[in-house]
């Protein structure tokens, strides 16, 4: 159901952040108030599970630490990092926002990386109906909390991060290799949306809203 309504309230100023900018937020953390934090879609458990399993195997097999101690959360991002004051209207926001879509599906195929391998991903293909959500869900951060959008956002290519740079320890290319004799292919469904939000070395799981079953 992909209808929208006004809530009619005010929001909290929201100013949007990119990589250059985190080092002002992290002076700025000893306001209590002041989150940085994205916007994420949670996987259903079977989908988790087997990303989980997933990042077990290569850092068994390469003997990566760090990502092993890292305990990634498993999730797609559907708004890239921004800086918020005050939580309790985008809160609202995504409580409402929750109670007026469906959970739609997406499928998993294959594995994939971003800058010369430096970031190993699993590659998601969204349904029509998960884009139409995200869509939306942007532009109801924009309306009604202020959020500007990013290129990332415009741009967008849907995925869920394996690893990144230093947790690979220099062997991207290696582990693409490997995890691609073995492909992944699974449907996934898109129940949560949930508010991520970023610390100084961790990102921690600050709320979900779970969508309408069908």
């Amino acid at each position: 159901m992909l209808c929208s309504r006004k809530t009619g309230k005010l929001a909290k100023k929201v100013y949007n952040v990119s990589n250059s900018s985190e080092k002002k937020f992290k002076k700025s953390q000893c306001c209590e108030k002041t989150m940085y934090c994205y916007i994420a879609c949670l996987p259903n458990k079977a989908v988790s599970a087997a990303i989980k399993k997933t990042v077990n195997d290569i850092c068994s097999q390469f003997e990566l630490n760090e990502l092993a101690e890292k305990r990634r959360i498993p999730h797609i991002t559907l708004k890239s990092p921004f800086i918020i004051r005050a939580t309790k209207d985008l809160e609202q926001m995504l409580a409402e926002f929750a109670q007026r879509y469906d959970q739609s599906t997406f499928e998993i195929n294959g594995f994939g990386s971003f800058d010369d391998d430096h970031i190993i991903y699993v590659k998601v293909q969204p349904s029509p109906q998960m884009i139409a959500v995200t869509q939306a869900l942007l532009e109801e951060l924009r309306r009604t909390c202020g959020v500007k959008l990013s290129k990332y956002d415009s741009e967008k290519i849907y995925h869920i991060t394996l690893g990144k740079r230093e947790e690979l320890q220099g062997q991207g290319r290696n582990i693409l290799w490997h995890l691609e004799k073995t492909p992944l292919r699974l449907t996934g469904t898109f129940e949560s949306i949930a508010i991520m939000q970023k610390r100084l070395t961790t990102t921690n799981l600050y709320q979900t809203y779970r969508l309408q079953s069908k």
